[in-house]
């Protein structure tokens, strides 16, 4: 049993790295990405890449590069994904969410992590995603932070070129469990078959799109409608829970910056463009409790 699973990288943070967790950096082409970690993790922007596109695709230019450079990888038989910030608990716990201030030694306790607790997970399952958050629709909540025409718009290439994913796209642009993220573990065929569908969408919304966004925060609802489908053939499922690492909290100074850099953006809302403030403002305790709404 081999399992990779990638973690996404696009600035100096603690490298996690073993015989399962593989660190690569995103954005590898751009001048803006790490230069501390060139040299010492997977890049993006080797063989056959989309990095160059990092800024729009996010974490997706590192899924591209896996899936076209698969055997850099070793080939692995599993295949997973999460974030520096964001990472599986690999155990069932009541809450889709938790949180962690840094990564240290106990890091893998944490999670619950040693090889053998993730391979008999990937062994008992036919997928592993992360647990869905309950909110009143995935397409309200988008529309509410982003442009409501980019849902609109992957949902008519859908229609058009993958219908037997209609129902799937339906029922979760429609209904209350939201998956974030872009967090996953699949079998081979699965990944492969998840980025041929997805990335033949993100392409088409690119080529076709009158306005293209600034980022691909759509991707994520496509990942959801991708676990839907899988649901609906009967697949099952290993449903974990979230830890993000929060780090410090930013200052006023640093969230007023993001907060200009968000209003410059093509494709959200004023509510989202203020998310820093809000964020910064908020007490905290009511921040979890809305990250933390489970599904029933």
């Amino acid at each position: 049993m081999s399992v990779k699973i990638l973690v996404v990288y696009h600035n100096n943070a603690h490298i996690v790295g073993n015989e399962i967790f593989t660190p690569i950096l995103a954005g590898a082409k751009s001048k803006s990405s790490s230069t501390l970690l060139r040299d010492k993790i997977l890049r993006d922007d080797l063989g056959e890449n989309i990095s160059s596109k990092n800024a729009l695709y996010n974490e997706l230019t590192a899924v591209y590069w896996a899936w076209k450079n698969y055997d850099k990888l070793g080939n692995p038989e599993h295949i997973g994904l999460c974030h520096y910030r964001r990472f599986f608990i690999f155990q069932k716990k009541r809450s889709p969410y938790y949180e962690a201030k840094q990564i240290d030694s106990q890091f893998p306790k944490t999670i619950n992590y040693s090889q053998e607790t993730v391979e008999s997970l990937v062994e008992s399952c036919d997928y592993v995603a992360p647990m869905p958050t309950k909110r009143t629709s995935v397409k309200l909540n988008y529309a509410r932070a982003h442009r409501i025409e980019d849902l609109q718009a992957v949902w008519s290439i859908i229609d058009t070129k993958y219908p037997e994913y209609s129902n799937a796209a339906k029922n979760y642009f429609n209904g209350s469990k939201a998956y974030y993220y872009n967090m996953f573990i699949f079998d081979k065929n699965t990944f492969f078959r998840y980025c041929e569908w997805l990335f033949s969408i993100l392409f088409e919304f690119e080529s076709t799109a009158k306005r293209v966004p600034d980022r691909m925060y759509i991707s994520e609802r496509l990942t959801g409608v991708f676990f839907t489908k899988l649901e609906e053939e009967g697949k099952k499922a290993s449903y974990l829970p979230t830890l993000y690492v929060t780090g410090q909290k930013p200052t006023l100074k640093e969230v007023i910056a993001q907060t200009k850099v968000n209003l410059k953006l093509k494709n959200s809302s004023k509510l989202y463009a203020f998310k820093p403030i809000i964020l910064h403002f908020t007490p905290h305790f009511i921040l979890r409790m809305r990250r933390s709404k489970r599904c029933k």
